[in-house]
């Protein structure tokens, strides 16, 4: 599972260099998406909500 998790970001960085070199589209959109990729890949804690979970 952590296998198919690593290929499936892998495979969306790949794709964000490919639409930053090609300017397909606008620059925000791969920034984006690697935003929202690098957003699953570092645990959180949640702390831009405010609260703290509890285990």
């Amino acid at each position: 599972m952590l296998g198919g998790a690593l290929l499936a970001a892998l495979g969306t960085v790949v794709q964000v260099v490919g639409l930053w070199r090609s300017h397909a589209v606008p620059r925000w959109v791969p920034v984006l998406v690697l935003f929202v990729v690098i957003s699953f890949v570092v645990p959180g804690n949640g702390w831009m909500t405010g609260r703290r979970i509890s285990a």
